[in-house]
């Protein structure tokens, strides 16, 4: 025989409707019967949880609004639990054995509801595995080690800037969708065309005639312009997503470095670089400033270029406070390092602005990553010697 949910344990309840429904589903319930928690020291949601297992212990408006939440979610999964024995379920759960595709809390809801004749004992051991279970999953993730500060800083520059080239990518692919639908209807109205042409030549002076090829030739060149445009989006998308991927090598590779450094006392990786380097022969005494790039990373850019006997200045590329504060910084340096994927429009705008007016060297490295300065460095020196 059947049983409803106030005829079962509570401690059962409990498991299912912690399950079951989420924090949206209980704020519904207690905004439709205007239940509400005033204890400020009690987390709202385990109030309502709490409010919610006690209320099924009777039989009630509330109980039985829950019995059909409860139902209505567990009917995608009723044809398949019913068609199982109730001793294969059992054994299942004890074994810690996950049936693909259905929760758990629906197989201790067949269980429960099931009218077993030793109903209340599986109840009860079926409670104690989950319970346990539960202290056991508490105790992993609570001692599982910490991730480190500067690791955690890293991380999350390089997820924001992994979010800013997705959204890059999406308006690219967007892009290149407008330009095949607009390819295929000017190849429809191509085909269109021809066949016109087809039908009216026999009958059509040479003037019409005439109006009609430069007509169609300004078609062609349109889709030689979209299919152009089309290319370029391609290799644009092909160079982003070499891009990503490159800046996700160097987080791989900046990640275990720093932590290694970290724990020995030395922060700063060091890029090697010896006495006779072109590079630092070419930096040696030159205020290098840098505007833009990612600041967790700023003490490795510095690192970089002291190393190499260089001065390091860095601006953040922030020009909301007016572009004049960004002139003034990179009037004063030597050579100025603009990265081109973390930075503001604006920012690199003034740089080029400025470095043009008063001839000072700048680069703009594709990549924000202390390997990419490296190469943006290494190339405007091998290109300034060859000058």
């Amino acid at each position: 025989m059947k049983k409803y949910i106030w005829q079962i344990q509570q401690q059962t309840v409990c498991k299912v409707i912690g399950m079951a429904l989420d924090y949206k589903d209980l704020k519904k319930i207690a905004v439709k019967f205007g239940i509400s928690s005033h204890d400020p020291l009690i987390d709202h949601e385990f109030a309502l949880h709490s409010m919610a297992v006690h209320v099924c212990s009777n039989q009630s408006n509330i109980s039985r609004h829950i019995q059909k939440i409860i139902e209505t979610k567990y009917r995608p999964y009723s044809k398949r639990l019913a068609a199982m024995e109730a001793t294969d379920l059992i054994a299942a759960v004890r074994r810690g054995e996950r049936i693909p595709g259905i929760p758990l809390w629906s197989i201790l809801w067949r269980l429960a509801t099931l009218g077993l004749q030793n109903g209340a004992s599986v109840e009860t051991a079926l409670f104690g595995y989950i319970h346990m279970l539960e202290h056991k999953l508490v105790r992993t993730y609570w001692e599982r080690p910490a991730e480190s500060p500067e690791a955690s800083e890293t991380n999350a520059a390089l997820r924001q800037e992994n979010r800013a080239l997705k959204q890059r990518l999406l308006e690219v692919q967007r892009d290149l969708r407008k330009s095949v639908k607009t390819s295929e209807k000017l190849r429809a109205q191509l085909a269109k065309a021809m066949t016109f042409q087809a039908k009216s030549l026999a009958v059509h002076s040479r003037l019409a005639e005439t109006r009609y090829r430069e007509s169609l030739a300004r078609y062609l060149d349109k889709i030689q312009r979209l299919n152009g445009l089309l290319e370029a989006a391609r290799a644009e998308k092909e160079s982003l997503l070499s891009e990503n991927e490159q800046l996700r090598r160097e987080a791989a590779s900046i990640i275990p470095a720093a932590s290694s450094d970290s724990a020995n006392g030395s922060p700063l990786p060091q890029q090697s670089c010896d006495t006779a380097c072109p590079l630092r022969e070419y930096l040696m005494g030159k205020r290098v400033a840098m505007v833009g790039g990612i600041g967790s990373l700023e003490a490795y850019y510095r690192s970089f270029i002291e190393t190499l006997g260089a001065h390091f200045h860095r601006h953040d590329g922030d020009c909301r406070g007016g572009a004049c504060v960004v002139e003034e910084f990179v009037r004063g340096a030597d050579l100025v390092v603009c990265p081109v994927s973390v930075n503001s429009h604006n920012a690199v705008k003034t740089v080029k602005k400025v470095c043009k007016a008063t001839g000072v060297a700048c680069c703009f490295p594709r990549s924000a990553g202390v390997s990419g300065l490296r190469r943006a460095l290494e190339e405007l020196c091998i290109g300034e010697r060859a000058a």
